[in-house]
């Protein structure tokens, strides 16, 4: 162990805004950020305090006074090594220690300096830190993946469902081939013939969810998956692989509480409003939730990309406000076309492709940092090692 200080070769407080107050050139440096550089958020949101994360660009930036630089003696401390550290649950332990103690005030390089952290051998910490590196590597390949396959399932909606350009009995875009149109009085606006107006609750049934009493232990920290507004938003619009809490069965058993199928999806109603996701696996919801799980005659993921279709759209009706709350009322008055159960179950066949090849790379990503996370502490205190060859 060493003392945080000892691996310090500058540490600087960011007093100046550099976007509103011009710096005289030998200043400048004193708040350039270089390669490696740790951050830390020394005051801002209670949550925020004390989180770490490294510079890694290579353009000319700049930080400000909320931000503490800490540039470490690179003969002695590997940076990469310390930002897994702050990251692993030992480090936000003890930089928890900090945020309480300072409370509004915010963190100071003073404090940081007086921590004691692990330190092993700079080869060892390089070693460690190459490690960890090649996992987050793969983590954000399969990252950028899923934007990928993400981005390819709302173009192959928004081509079939909105723009009607599905294809036509030739194979061939539907509206561009001249496919017969009708003007639908309900929706405004011409549609595909045979289509029809309707919500998503001709395609779902809605279902809710609830919470276990918290007082009562013995409904907590079971096998089921139980899922807040938070985990939705968390999920980024995505399959939801994991939450932050689970509950027993018997706090399903005691509870408006119930298990809702895989692939249902979730639109939060209350809180951050409109957030979205879909379920991995059999998962709980809370009462701030509502979950869409498809009939017989429509499909999960034609429901999932029409929920996120319409909350664009609410979005966008919402003028940049923020709406309040979601209820089956908002679903019912929410109209759009429906089309023919065969183009629906065509639709299922591509995006189900999509979404599977999304879901392997969640649960793999999933995987990864939980070994990273089991390991870190491991590999810190020196009960473990990492190979010397690890690339």
């Amino acid at each position: 162990m060493i003392n945080m200080g000892e691996v310090f070769s500058q540490g600087r407080i960011g007093d100046i805004d550099m976007e509103r107050v011009p710096l005289a050139e030998s200043e400048r440096e004193n708040f350039l950020l270089r390669k490696n550089d740790l951050l830390f958020a020394r005051a801002s949101l209670a949550e925020d305090a004390g989180k770490c994360c490294i510079f890694v660009g290579t353009e000319e930036t700049t930080f400000e006074s909320h931000v503490i630089r800490v540039r470490l003696n690179p003969k002695l401390a590997d940076s990469r090594f310390y930002y897994y550290y702050f990251n692993s649950r030992a480090g936000k332990q003890l930089i928890e220690t900090i945020v309480e103690r300072t409370a509004a005030s915010g963190i100071r390089t003073s404090d940081l300096s007086k921590l004691t952290v692990p330190h092993p051998g700079i080869e060892a910490q390089t070693r460690i830190a190459d490690f960890f590196e090649l996992m987050d590597q793969k983590i954000e390949l399969n990252e950028h993946m899923n934007k990928t396959l993400e981005a390819m399932g709302r173009t192959i909606f928004k081509h079939w469902f909105i723009d009607f350009e599905f294809p036509n009995e030739e194979g061939k875009p539907y509206k561009s081939s001249v496919g017969e149109m009708a003007y639908n009085e309900e929706l405004g606006k011409q549609i595909p013939k045979e289509w029809k107006a309707g919500s998503i609750l001709d395609c779902a049934n809605i279902l809710s969810g609830g919470t276990p009493r918290t007082e009562v232990a013995e409904y907590w920290g079971g096998e089921v998956p139980w899922v807040s507004a938070r985990d939705v938003t968390n999920s980024q619009g995505s399959f939801i692989v994991d939450t932050e809490r689970t509950i027993t069965q018997a706090g399903i058993d005691n509870s408006n509480a119930k298990l809702l199928p895989k692939n249902t999806t979730v639109v939060t109603a209350r809180g951050v409003v409109g957030s979205y996701c879909i379920l991995s696996k059999e998962m709980a919801i809370n009462q701030t939730n509502y979950g869409l799980k498809a009939r017989s005659e429509a499909s999960d993921f034609f429901v999932f990309f029409s929920i996120s279709n319409l909350v664009h759209q609410m979005k966008q009706h919402s003028y940049g406000t923020i709406f309040d709350t979601i209820t089956t009322t908002t679903f019912a008055r929410m109209k759009f076309p429906i089309p023919p159960s065969t183009l629906i179950q065509s639709f299922e066949e591509k995006a189900r492709a999509i979404m599977t090849k999304i879901l392997v790379n969640l649960q793999e990503t999933h995987s990864l940092a939980s070994i990273r996370d089991a390991l870190l502490p491991k590999l810190m205190s020196g009960k473990i090692r990492v190979p010397v060859e690890v690339r």
